[in-house]
């Protein structure tokens, strides 16, 4: 059937070079004929630096030819998109791949036809045109589109639906765009391993997602490593202009290596990054504190890398009661945090694996006569498997033991946990957003005459969601939007819990004054660029928490602050710094009322 506004028909009847396919010979002379009377301009379908890598992160989209860009914390990737027509892949990213191409009928488009050696492209870049698609690609009174244009469409609508490894053919003398899936074939030069990321899809076509999931690793690795990575995905040929073959009717694209493009090369180049890193540390002072803290805490951070790809991370916090203007407070109360860990890239994924320890006691006039303090150890399996540049998927098992008791009652509380957590991490145009599911696996609690920690199911299951946003409204202004979220069964245990106050939750109250198995959280804040070094901001933040046995709580505050707008660079040191005052709204009862100081004070080398 044929679109009478596009001249778009699907060819049923065998064409010549079709009936030739069963006639080796015979398709032997053919092809040895069409070679010597006529040469196929091409283009190539991505010639463009894939990634650059130095550090990780990115905020290029998936499926679609995207730029990112980072240093030390991210990394720039161009992407085609998806195409995997292998044997095991065929029945999902598209047919069998033949190699003269005409096992795949051909389509009529525009007064051109279309062929490909793979039906699944051939219909992505064919199929659903409409009217208005054809307007700007330079049809004529006969109907016939510009063949520049068109085929430039053509690979357009191929790549955002999702195949790479493109490379387009036209023929004007036999009126014929051809679109051929072609496989990649990788090398690397330079220091370190990145090929092993990409040896998945080497000798096959490329797949935009294993494309941008392999970037990714790589830039995770190469922030690791200190090092720069240029990763390119090109066309093996170097054809005429498709402006002067589509002129003179007879153009012969000049090979490098192949005559038709059989394999388009990815090459991995890496060296030492300028800023070239390969350990570095922090420390900071906050005056929001942490969940347990109290309000002030010092926290001093390192990294540091083994071997290829491999990186240790410890950290300490230590309370600081007694600090003006609220340091009656927390007087009285300790808090210490330890944790240590290590983080390797591999071609799977990234793995993790984290301890931390705990230790605190709840100071000011009302608690510290009453010893009211806890520990909690907590070990954390994680593996992270990115599927695109910003979506990845986690699957994680976690032990914890949480200890909390009133010495002067004789209270002691001790629960014991083992849960597992799945999930999805994504960034890119809409934001960053976390979401995941924790369900409980096993456990104790044991105490002596009550349950300090509040009711305890050892099967839990848990649903929590974190999202995070960033607007530019106009030049110089901003407005950051962040929400989060839990739903959790009854009895989930408090190392599971929502909590409210602290920032983004409430910055008018101590973080984690309120804590439950549901709760709600929101902030809003808008920004002013007075100065490239200093933004101007006010906002609102707040949320709502349902805590065990009692009504549901809500606290909320305002604020106003002013902050540096990116890391100040001191020679081979940064600084970031953040004043504010926070207003609080409405809280629980027995909660200051007053205006709150708040700081974050950073240095990281």
């Amino acid at each position: 059937m044929t679109d009478p506004r596009l001249g778009r028909a699907t060819a049923h009847a065998p064409s010549t070079f079709a009936r030739l396919r069963a006639r080796p010979i015979a398709r032997a002379i053919a092809w040895a004929l069409i070679a010597s009377m006529t040469g196929l301009p091409c283009i190539p379908a991505l010639a463009a630096v894939v990634a650059t890598a130095s550090g990780s992160g990115s905020d290029s989209e998936p499926g679609n030819p995207a730029q990112g860009a980072a240093s030390q914390n991210g990394a720039t990737a161009t992407q085609g998109g998806l195409a995997a027509p292998d044997a095991s892949e065929s029945a999902t990213l598209g047919g069998a791949v033949t190699p003269d191409g005409f096992g795949v009928a051909p389509v009529d488009l525009l007064g051109w036809r279309v062929e490909s050696n793979d039906a699944k492209l051939l219909d992505a870049a064919t199929g659903d045109w409409h009217e208005q698609d054809a307007k700007p690609l330079g049809v004529d009174v006969n109907g016939r589109a510009d063949a520049k244009a068109l085929a430039v469409a053509l690979q357009a609508r191929a790549l955002s639906a999702g195949f790479a490894s493109v490379y387009t053919q036209v023929d004007p003398n036999r009126g014929v765009i051809r679109l051929n899936l072609l496989p990649v074939h990788i090398t690397q030069s330079g220091r370190n391993d990145y090929l092993r990321f990409f040896t998945p899809i080497d000798g096959k076509p490329a797949s935009a997602s294993k494309l941008a999931a392999a970037t990714r690793l790589t830039q995770e690795s190469a922030a690791i490593n200190g090092d720069h990575v240029a990763i390119t995905l090109s066309n093996p040929t170097n054809p005429m202009s498709l402006d002067a073959a589509v002129a003179s009717g007879n153009a012969r694209a000049a090979a490098a290596g192949t005559d038709t493009g059989d394999a388009m090369p990815l090459s991995i180049e890496s060296q030492p990054a300028d800023d070239q890193k390969t350990y570095g540390g922090a420390l900071a002072f906050s005056t929001y504190g942490q969940r347990y803290s109290g309000r002030d805490t010092l926290t001093e951070s390192g990294y540091a890398r083994i071997t290829d790809g491999v990186q240790a991370n410890v950290s300490a916090s230590q309370g600081l009661p007694g600090l003006p203007p609220h340091g009656d407070d927390s007087n009285g109360g300790r808090f210490y945090s330890e944790s240590a860990g290590v983080r390797g890239v591999t071609p799977w994924g990234i793995g993790s694996l984290l301890y931390s320890h705990t230790d605190y006691r709840q100071g000011g006039p009302d608690f510290r006569d009453f010893d009211i303090n806890g520990t909690i150890d907590r070990l954390d399996a994680q593996f992270e498997r990115p599927l695109s540049q910003g979506l990845s998927v986690f699957f994680g098992l976690s032990a914890a033991t949480q200890r909390q008791s009133i010495g002067v009652a004789g209270l002691d509380d001790r629960q014991n946990l083992l849960f597992a957590q799945a999930g999805i991490n994504y960034q890119g145009a809409i934001g960053i957003l976390s979401g995941r599911v924790m369900q409980g696996l096993a456990g104790s609690d044991k105490y002596n005459l009550a349950p300090l920690s509040g009711p305890f199911d050892s099967h839990f299951t848990a649903v929590a969601i974190d999202a995070r946003k960033s607007i530019a409204l106009a030049p110089r202004w901003t407005l950051d939007l962040s929400a989060s979220a839990q739903a959790g069964s009854s009895g989930t245990p408090s190392v599971n819990a929502f909590y409210l106050g602290g920032l983004d939750r409430g910055r008018g109250y101590t973080t984690g004054n309120l804590a439950g198995s549901d709760g709600v959280a929101a902030s809003a804040t808008i920004g002013y660029a007075v100065h490239p070094l200093w933004t101007l901001y006010a906002g609102i933040d707040g949320g709502i928490v349902k805590p065990a046995e009692i009504g549901a709580q809500t606290e909320s505050s305002v604020f106003v602050g002013v902050k540096t707008s990116h890391p100040i660079r001191m020679g081979h040191v940064f600084a970031s710094m953040d004043f504010g005052f926070a207003k609080p709204l409405n809280g629980p009862a027995g909660e200051r009322k007053s205006p709150t100081f708040g700081a974050f004070l950073t240095l990281g080398f």
